[in-house]
């Protein structure tokens, strides 16, 4: 590293968060993940108070906020904005990502943009229960549901097996958690959404959590851009390419 490059300890970013939190009032439950060896340090924050729906669905989501940081430089520490689908516990990631700070690893430290951080998150959560209604609105059938997650293999999105165990929720929705709400049969990307972060949540994130994180923010990201534009909707929804050997049964 150069002479300029000083260590953000993982207690300092996390004594700022918390500080900020107290200033504010907010009541809040921790969770710490590390990955690679302690390489990286996720400290995820659910705040029981905080809570806004998701219109035409009844979906209520809980605050999430995560502060991330790094000791091989694989990533600046900052803090960004996610949900809790509360009657599943399954963890979302937030449509809108750009609420955190970002602190270099330098010796001028300086994390004062923690507190604007956070206040900008907290505004900014009020309104993402509306950016979720874009998925809900996105109506699909069983069989698109199934050429979107080929779609998401073919892209190297998902991996095969990872694609397998959402299908499996996505074509008998009974088995997602707390089925007979209504949402959870409803086919649309709200709920092939929540089908991936079932999965992702309660099966994949334990071991694997840099991975399920990641899986998670870029099928959104594919989401919500076929939901604003009509050609990423179409290439999301096409007919997926058979694999050698395999044959695609339209509905």
């Amino acid at each position: 590293t150069s002479d300029k490059y000083g260590l953000l300890l993982n207690s300092d970013l996390i004594n700022s968060v918390e500080e900020a939190f107290s200033d504010k009032g907010l009541d809040f439950q921790r969770k710490v993940f590390v990955a690679r060896d302690g390489a990286s340090m996720y400290a995820r924050y659910d705040f029981p108070n905080q809570s806004t729906s998701v219109p035409n669905v009844g979906d209520t989501l809980g605050m999430r906020l995560t502060a991330r940081n790094s000791y091989d430089r694989t990533c600046t520490g900052d803090l960004e904005l996610g949900l809790l689908r509360q009657i599943c516990t399954n963890g979302m990631k937030g449509i809108k990502r750009a609420f955190g700070f970002k602190q270099k690893h330098s010796r001028k430290m300086n994390l004062d943009g923690v507190t604007d951080a956070v206040e900008r998150a907290v505004d900014a959560f009020s309104k993402v229960g509306e950016d979720f209604g874009l998925l809900a609105d996105a109506k699909i059938d069983d069989t698109i549901g199934d050429y979107i997650l080929k779609n998401l293999e073919s892209d190297k999105v998902l991996s095969t097996k990872v694609r397998e165990e959402i299908a499996k929720l996505w074509f008998t929705p009974d088995k997602m958690i707390n089925y007979g709400k209504g949402e959870n049969a409803d086919r649309n990307l709200y709920t092939l959404y929540n089908c991936a972060t079932q999965h992702l949540t309660h099966h994949v994130e334990s071991s694997r959590f840099e991975y399920a994180d990641k899986v998670s923010g870029s099928v959104l990201n594919k989401f919500v851009r076929a939901c604003n534009n009509k050609s990423a909707f179409n290439k999301l929804t096409r007919i997926p390419t058979p694999k050698k050997g395999e044959i695609l049964v339209a509905g």
